[in-house]
């Protein structure tokens, strides 16, 4: 089993807008080892395009989505999206 979880917390008065929630996401790839992102490669551009497709769509939550490179050898390695209240991935005005 292959436990390397980073998390990024949030809770704010006003919706996520889609630049921050993207930049924080990217911020992922400066913590995590080249061996973590490269397990990951696929799941981190599937979580933007999620984010970016909420965003023209006006946001999007609550909701709680998973994304993997459906490898064999490390089925558990995945990026996860969740907001439990409120909207989140707003458009930037």
């Amino acid at each position: 089993m292959c436990v390397d979880a980073t998390r990024w917390n949030w809770s704010q008065r006003y919706p996520l807008d889609v630049f921050t929630a993207n930049s924080k996401l990217s911020e992922f790839l400066d913590i995590l080892t080249p061996v973590q992102i490269g397990r990951r490669k696929n799941a981190f551009k599937e979580a933007s395009r999620f984010i970016n497709n909420a965003a023209l769509g006006g946001g999007n939550g609550p909701v709680q989505k998973s994304f993997n490179d459906d490898n064999d050898r490390y089925p558990d390695v995945r990026v996860d999206i969740k907001v439990d209240v409120g909207l989140a991935f707003v458009p930037v005005r």
